[in-house]
């Protein structure tokens, strides 16, 4: 299971909510069902648990991304599987096309979403980002938290993966991460995705989108904008 974590920032204050980690949903559903269930919340046919956020067009057209920090004793073999996931994943997102184009930038530099390699494992207490939240948050496998404004615009990304994640499952969680970052912070339950979408809240199956995927990234962040 992912978690997601949203944070509201008003001036200094920053205002912790959590996401619902996941909609039920059965078959194949419509381009727009679907669009409209990760970007924020709707059941198919049904309304918005969530205003639909985004990064602005400038921060968009240039995101950068990287890995912010890793705990001082944390594998070497999974900083390299993690760090080829990550570039993998910048190189599957940036091919849509869409108006957001991801530039990774050196490991420790300020980067707009920050991949955080802590020694938590599954169902510990997150410790070692320096920011509460995600700090003090139980972690179940990854999750993704981001800080916006009251104008639904997102203004930083962090993702933390659990320790112990499973290497097979590193490449396919490192992409859906990266991705939801963007503004889609719910997953889709639902036995035809699986296999079918990175938003599948049941598989991690997937190393590169499935084509609703690259619809959605298209839809939210229209090319040309």
């Amino acid at each position: 299971m992912i978690r997601h974590s949203v944070a509201l920032a008003l001036a200094c204050l920053a205002l912790p909510a959590v996401a619902q980690d996941w909609i039920a949903s059965q078959g194949d559903l419509s381009d727009d069902d679907f669009y409209w269930l990760v970007s924020c919340g709707a059941p198919p046919g049904g309304d918005c648990a969530d205003s639909a956020i985004r990064w602005p067009g400038r921060s968009a057209a240039d995101l950068t991304i990287g890995i912010g920090s890793a705990a001082p004793d944390y594998p070497d073999w999974l900083y390299r599987e993690v760090s080829g996931a990550l570039d993998a994943a910048i190189a599957e997102i940036n091919a849509v096309g869409a108006a957001v184009r991801l530039r990774r930038i050196a490991d420790g530099d300020p980067a707009r979403i920050r991949f955080f390699l802590t020694d938590t494992r599954v169902g510990e207490m997150i410790a070692g980002v320096g920011a509460s939240p995600p700090d003090g948050t139980v972690l179940e496998a990854a999750l993704v938290q981001i800080d916006m404004d009251w104008s639904d615009q997102i203004t930083n990304g962090y993702i933390i993966l659990a320790r112990d994640i499973l290497p097979g499952d590193i490449h396919s969680v490192v992409l859906e991460e990266t991705t939801q970052a963007l503004g889609f912070l719910h997953d889709i339950r639902n036995p035809h995705y699986e296999g079918r979408s990175v938003f599948s809240e049941d598989s991690n199956a997937l190393t590169e989108l499935g084509p609703q995927d690259r619809m959605v990234l298209l839809r939210h962040y229209p090319p040309g904008e």
